[in-house]
């Protein structure tokens, strides 16, 4: 009976902390788009209710509920069945040249984006990675004593790939003539964020790369945060952010 008491209050406590945490990240733009009768607390309540589902099945043992069983009415207000932009791919590869990723949308679209390809003057710019290592390095000496010849770009191709198969919630799905294509799925509200890399010709070494969500509202942390894991995963393997961002 105490155990069952313990239990009870400690499901209580994280009921409260993942409500909190729900209404913070909901985008604004659930409130202003939202159908006849639906409100904010609606939306924060049944999207509580579905975490508190995970959480409980999961102390318990039991099958997990999936993103997609949220009622149809709130995939649509939160943008899990959004289509897939038509901003996406970049262009300028057909020539043989190097290519470029797309800008990031206008800010009055509502849509959250970082890209290397932005101006650097703008919030939504990041600098570009480099899977060679830094000059100032043993590594990075040894590449110059070279004659500056680094990894080869198909392997560090391959380990972009590798590492975005063993990333939770994402999906690749095109991988050809330096470009990479992902999509990342949020585990409880089922939106999607597109994640392109494009290797680079004209700078031996470098990758760009273009986040930009689906959905409206939010902001772009997630994006931050997401870019930051994935390459300190490819750290180990001597990739880098050239910039001061550390991204």
């Amino acid at each position: 009976h105490v155990k069952t008491m313990k239990s009870g209050v400690l499901l209580s406590l994280l009921t409260g902390a993942s409500a909190l945490r729900l209404q913070r990240s909901l985008p604004r733009e659930v409130a202003r788009t939202a159908a006849p009768a639906l409100d904010r607390a609606v939306v924060v309540r049944t999207a509580s209710a579905a975490a508190l589902g995970l959480l409980a099945q999961a102390t318990l043992g039991a099958q997990p509920v999936l993103a997609m069983e949220l009622p149809a009415f709130m995939q649509d207000q939160l943008g899990a069945n959004a289509e897939r932009p038509f901003d996406l791919g970049g262009g300028g590869r057909r020539t043989g040249k190097s290519g470029y990723l797309n800008l990031c949308p206008s800010r009055r679209t509502g849509r959250t984006c970082l890209s290397t390809f932005d101006d650097p003057y703008d919030s939504s710019y990041v600098p570009p990675w480099s899977y060679y290592p830094a000059e100032d390095t043993k590594a990075g000496r040894e590449i110059a004593q070279n004659g500056g010849k680094g990894k080869p770009l198909d392997v560090a191709y391959a380990e972009l790939v590798a590492a975005l198969k063993v990333t939770p919630g994402a999906t690749i799905i095109e991988t050809k003539d330096r470009y990479v294509y992902a999509e990342f799925r949020d585990p409880i509200f089922g939106t999607i964020d597109d994640v392109e890399f494009l290797f680079s010709t004209d700078t031996p070494g470098f990758v760009n790369y273009r986040s930009a969500g689906r959905a409206k509202g939010g902001d772009d942390k997630r994006h931050r945060e997401r870019i930051k894991e994935l390459r300190q995963k490819l750290q180990p393997s001597n990739w880098r952010s050239v910039g001061r961002l550390n991204l």
